[in-house]
């Protein structure tokens, strides 16, 4: 029997081939997922942008009403509503402190000027017809294997073009439609997503179309402890990062323990869940049975979960086998049917819906799970500040002490003007007493008591 043919280098079945080369391209498709209990899908998500600050999903019932035959071919919708004021970044500047201790403790969206050229076409204009882009994203066993898999802009184009919202079917893509196939998105249960970690390197960045602003295009605003640990195997991470996704692309729900983070949106509609640092696992996942919330447990899920922003390398994301929560466009699912049923999985949650010309702050150690509601372009920055690195560190400590007692190291031959002396031997006493407070004190003999004594 004769093999088929290798898809061209560089090319969205190239790129799945190389990201799961133990997987038939079909296997990525909505219609194969349907087979399987953990379908991210029921079908194709429907998507609408109804006002300005909410989006409306409205998906299948089948997955969700098993037991009940007559509501199996039922529609449900359900609307994210962002409350959010936006504050202008140009008035928060003044107060920004380099060591960060000015930055809001809770998420923000700030508004800032951006170069109206950063779309997908834009940049595909501005780049080499050859040149790649790292891709990410798929379903969760794409998303655990830690291939490095790269395509054109040109061919993501013609990928994020053929999503659903471009289909003539107010239901999304027909996957049966002979405009479809495995290099469309519309087919795809979780849609690939370009996390490319190289812009600020690239030879021809300097005929990109406008230039980003300072929150950025730079890190000189804020001190970035991090940057100690740079070609380290602790930090293989950059803090900067190009977003790309087609519609139904995303992040799956993770959160960033060390690092704040920003992201800059110039094209499209993101739709953005984020918990606090003690969100529970009910709130993340609905109570089933899996790993993640206030525990402080969980499984990275491979190179997709970078996030929205780069991170070093405690960054967690976490899966749960019995739910869909393990593709953005899985979660945001679930958890609007959770919702309409009465189970109340937002009710700390803080909604966004990024438009462009906003940006996300997002303090550290907030969970949150992004969705790409038309095709994006988007600009994302993390970094360790001194304040929270402060903070951290003595718990760091506790956890993994050959990985703090590297960092601190690297930090004090660096003339950053970060840790001195006197900060370090703080740091130190804070993480003994930690240590002490830990250690159960066991019950003295009257032998050892007397051996004190002497």
């Amino acid at each position: 029997m004769d093999l088929p043919p290798l898809p061209p280098p560089h090319s969205i079945e190239s790129a799945k081939l190389t990201l799961a080369p133990s997987h038939p391209l079909s296997s990525w498709e909505i219609s194969s997922s349907n087979s399987s209990s953990s379908s991210p899908l029921s079908s194709p998500l429907s998507i609408s942008h109804p006002s300005p600050n909410s989006i409306s999903l409205t998906s299948n019932n089948n997955n969700n009403n098993n037991n009940n035959n007559n509501n199996n071919n039922s529609l449900s919708t359900f609307t994210f509503t962002d409350p959010l004021p936006r504050v202008p970044f140009s008035s928060f500047l003044p107060s920004l402190t380099p060591c960060g201790s000015s930055l809001p403790l809770s998420p923000v969206v700030w508004t800032s000027p951006y170069p109206g050229g950063w779309t997908l076409r834009g940049l595909r204009r501005s780049f080499p017809p050859g040149e790649t882009f790292e891709v990410d994203g798929g379903p969760e066993f794409a998303r655990r294997n830690l291939s490095r898999a790269t395509v054109t802009l040109q061919a993501y184009e013609a990928y994020a073009t053929n999503s659903a919202s471009n289909s003539n079917s107010n239901s999304g893509c027909n996957s049966n439609s002979n405009s479809c196939g495995n290099s469309n998105s519309c087919v795809d249960s979780a849609p690939l997503y370009i996390f490319d970690s190289s812009l600020h390197s690239r030879e021809s960045v300097g005929s990109m179309p406008g230039a980003l602003p300072p929150l950025l295009s730079s890190g000189g605003l804020l001190v970035d402890v991090g940057g100690a640990l740079v070609g380290s195997s602790f930090k293989p991470l950059p803090d900067r990062w190009l977003l790309v996704g087609c519609e139904r692309s995303g992040t799956p729900i993770h959160d960033h323990p060390m690092t704040v983070g920003w992201n800059l949106l110039t094209e499209g509609v993101k739709l953005w869940a984020i918990f606090p640092k003690d969100a529970t696992d009910e709130e993340l996942f609905g109570g089933g049975e899996g790993s993640g919330g206030g525990s402080g447990s969980g499984s990275g899920s491979g190179s997709d979960e970078v996030g929205e922003g780069g991170e070093y390398k405690e960054e967690e994301t976490f899966s749960n086998s019995n739910s869909n929560s393990n593709s953005a466009v899985g979660w945001f699912e679930e958890v609007a049917q959770d919702e309409l049923a009465g189970r109340k999985r937002l009710s700390r949650a803080v909604v966004v819906v990024q438009k462009p010309g906003e940006v996300v702050f997002l303090p550290c150690g907030w969970y949150h799970c992004v969705l790409n509601c038309a095709t994006t372009t988007a600009a994302s920055m993390s970094l360790c500040t001194v304040v929270d690195f402060k903070r951290l560190w003595p718990e760091l400590r506790g956890e993994d002490e050959e990985f703090a007692e590297f960092w601190m190291g690297k930090l004090r031959g660096e003339d950053r003007g970060v840790i001195d002396e006197g900060v370090e031997l703080e740091l130190r006493a804070v993480a003994a007493a930690a240590a002490a407070a830990a250690t159960p004190t066991p019950t003295p003999t009257p032998t050892a008591t007397a051996n004190r004594t002497n």
